[in-house]
């Protein structure tokens, strides 16, 4: 039984699509167990820190939870000869990851790139909204953390749940984009969900419209969400997600 206190439905700006507003079913939860992440990412939830959310629009539903069915998933030429470039490189899966000056940092500098927008995952703006949203530790808490020799230059933050494994955020250090960190990041969870039995990665929301968001559709297959217990094989484009129950 979770235990947690509901918000109601919250509205304020799309985080997702400019000029919409979004209205959010919301919740405070203060401790969920490994079964219970697996539910919550089966209804598309997601969540920073114990916010948990998902959106409850009532003439917009474009925000589509979408995951990956990791055994069915090939990696393809281009994707595996990324993987050989990381082989020099420091590649870390750590339990219960701590807050760090250094990994605020790395996120700082990567909020630079959304120039022209919102980004449309999370606003944060100090080191406390920061480690409240990202290392508010619950046991299947996990981060992906990339080094050259001593220097950080990625943070996949992660969920690991008995069924499936979600990607919460990555950030990275922009001069490395020539090693494209936000792919990479998506193939290695891919690959650590593979390895570890489990049957989906979740890649959060697609969104049609924002090219934040709509590049999830290409890694394929995919599935997403339309109402509780519906996952279809996209493609997600003209899809539409309404939400039919309530968490608590």
């Amino acid at each position: 039984m979770l235990r947690g206190y509901t918000l109601g439905d919250t509205e304020s700006a799309c985080p997702y699509i400019e000029g919409q507003t979004f209205l959010s079913e919301s919740y405070l939860i203060d401790d969920v167990n490994y079964e219970e992440i697996d539910l919550l990412l089966d209804r598309g939830y997601r969540h920073f820190g114990k916010y948990f959310f998902r959106p409850v629009c009532r003439s917009c539903h474009k925000c589509l939870p979408i995951r990956i069915p990791v055994e069915r998933y090939v990696f393809s030429r281009n994707a595996k000869r990324l993987f050989k470039r990381y082989e020099s490189l420091r590649i870390d899966v750590v339990d219960n990851p701590e807050v760090s000056e250094e990994k605020f940092l790395l996120y700082k500098k990567h909020k630079k790139r959304f120039k022209e927008m919102r980004d449309p995952e999370t606003e944060v703006e100090g080191f406390e909204q920061f480690s409240e949203s990202f290392f508010t530790n619950f046991s299947f808490s996990r981060t992906i953390e990339i080094r050259d020799n001593d220097t950080l230059i990625a943070v996949t933050h992660m969920d690991a749940g008995m069924e499936a494994n979600s990607a919460i955020y990555c950030y990275y250090d922009t001069d490395y984009l020539d090693l494209s960190p936000g792919r990479f990041s998506i193939y290695k969870g891919i690959e650590l969900t593979k390895k570890s039995g489990k049957k989906y990665y979740y890649l959060g929301y697609f969104v049609e419209n924002n090219p934040h968001m709509s590049y999830k559709g290409g890694y394929k297959p995919n599935e997403i969400l339309l109402q509780e217990g519906m996952w279809m094989e996209g493609p997600p484009e003209g899809r539409e997600f309404k939400p039919l129950y309530r968490l608590i």
